[in-house]
């Protein structure tokens, strides 16, 4: 049996809040740990990379809460695209679509497209969802942390130790943290 993230909404915010300043924060994903920041500030984004030793010209995914924010990212979005985020998103799926002007290109490596998903884990998702609510220009973006192995199951219901950046699940174990139910 493996062990359950607990994240508060205080959490939550805290991350939010975090992401306002330009912070990074780590989080999980159904696939991996990631670093996340507003892909809206350059700063922020450059910090991911820093942080991670990932070289400039390597694409970040931007992460979003559903699929009616491919507009807001994409251009040009074809049908079957639509269709592909309605059949498997929230999920692992990443679309490579061409990317909206706005966006900044230190997200995409300069490349003229841009790497979208909604990721299918609660600590992500509601993170995603509050961000929206709380600061609407806020729209993380995930980076696998690179360094590490591939997550088992077990280590994706486990916080992950992040020393260079705030973490979005200040979780306690289950064991640790009751339920209030």
């Amino acid at each position: 049996m493996t062990d359950l993230i607990l994240v508060s909404a205080s959490d939550i915010a805290d991350a939010c809040a975090a992401l306002r300043r330009g912070d990074v924060v780590g989080l999980p994903t159904e696939t991996v740990y990631g670093l996340a920041g507003d892909a809206g500030n350059a700063e922020a984004v450059r910090r991911i990379f820093a942080t991670k030793g990932r070289p400039a010209d390597h694409p970040l995914i931007v992460h979003v809460h559903d699929a009616a924010r491919i507009d807001d990212w994409a251009r040009d979005v074809p049908e079957i695209a639509r269709r592909l985020a309605a059949a498997f998103w929230p999920g692992p799926l990443t679309m490579i679509l061409k990317r909206a002007a706005h966006v900044l290109d230190v997200v995409t490596g300069g490349q003229d497209t841009i790497g979208l998903r909604v990721p299918n884990h609660p600590v992500a998702l509601a993170l995603l969802q509050a961000s929206v609510v709380v600061w609407p220009h806020l729209r993380p973006t995930v980076s696998a942390m690179s360094a590490r192995p591939p997550p088992s199951m077990y280590a994706m219901n486990s916080p992950m130790p992040c020393r260079s950046c705030s973490m979005a699940d200040r979780a306690r174990s289950a064991s640790n943290r009751r339920s209030s139910t």
